[in-house]
């Protein structure tokens, strides 16, 4: 059995989002499944998004 992708998606012009940014687990997993870092991280709770912001420097945090 071949298991080799059929297709290939292009992230690269794409804008990732978190809209739920905690510890950055989703984010972990976005970019593991994409090749690309999450570029946006929302929460509404302070404390959630500095935690986010210290394991993803690079994101812009609201």
């Amino acid at each position: 059995m071949n298991l080799n992708t059929q297709y290939q998606l292009n992230y690269a012009n794409k804008i990732r989002v978190d809209l739920f940014a905690g510890g950055g687990g989703a984010s972990i997993g976005t970019e593991m499944a994409t090749g690309m870092p999450v570029d946006i991280a929302v929460n509404h709770s302070e404390n959630a998004i500095s935690m986010h912001r210290i394991n993803h420097p690079h994101t812009k945090h609201f």
